[in-house]
């Protein structure tokens, strides 16, 4: 699922996601809040790759 650009969930509002095309089991859900995860370090592996370490909270 995708929210059009500029729209952003409700915290605590309970949403139900429908689609012609397609039967999903427990289409309803609510919404929450979470903390971004927090960058410990980050290392380039080669040219193509680089490592990150989050904290955990």
């Amino acid at each position: 699922m995708r929210l059009p650009v500029g729209q952003n969930l409700t915290s605590y509002t309970t949403y139900t996601v429908m689609y012609d095309w397609a039967k999903i089991k427990n289409p309803s859900f609510i919404a929450e809040a979470i903390a971004s995860p927090l960058l410990k370090s980050a290392e380039a592996i080669d040219n193509k790759s680089f490592q990150i370490h989050l904290i955990k909270i």
